[in-house]
């Protein structure tokens, strides 16, 4: 009992450190037929997407809209195959809105080496990327200006 006892404590202090943090961040289950489960996610997710806490224990198809999710699939594929953490940026339809997501994701490997559970860490970057399109807007503007 002590050990099952000292298990939650220490999930319950890695739970309180994860939702201190910006980022958000995710524990997705692998299981058989290409099927991911969304197991655990920090108050950052939550806030950040606009998905609802009710959401644990769903697989991503049920949770992301269909174009969210075959742009994960195929993400997901990639760091099972691979067994190797991989890093992007995508723009995803979420509750919130349209969002542009720094990702890394890293594969959980049981002790023969099968990908189990992928990690999942993700920093919204929507404000920077609209920066970005606004100041390429104006320079492109003013190029166009000087130029006539």
């Amino acid at each position: 009992m002590l050990e099952k006892s000292s298990s939650l404590i220490f999930l319950n202090y890695l739970t309180s450190v994860f939702d201190r943090l910006g980022e958000s961040i995710l524990l997705i289950g692998v299981e058989p037929q290409e099927t991911y489960r969304l197991l655990l996610a920090n108050d950052a997710f939550w806030q950040d997407t606009g998905h609802q806490r009710d959401q644990i224990g769903k697989s991503i198809e049920e949770i992301v809209d269909a174009e969210s999710y075959g742009l994960l699939k195929r993400r997901y594929k990639k760091v099972i195959t691979s067994k190797r953490a991989t890093e992007y940026t995508e723009w995803y339809t979420v509750p919130a809105g349209r969002q542009a997501y720094e990702v890394k994701l890293a594969p959980i490997l049981n002790a023969v080496g099968e990908c189990v559970q992928i990690a999942a860490i993700t920093r919204n970057v929507t404000e920077l990327y609209n920066l970005r399109t606004q100041v390429q807007d104006l320079r492109r503007r003013l190029y166009t200006s000087k130029n006539h």
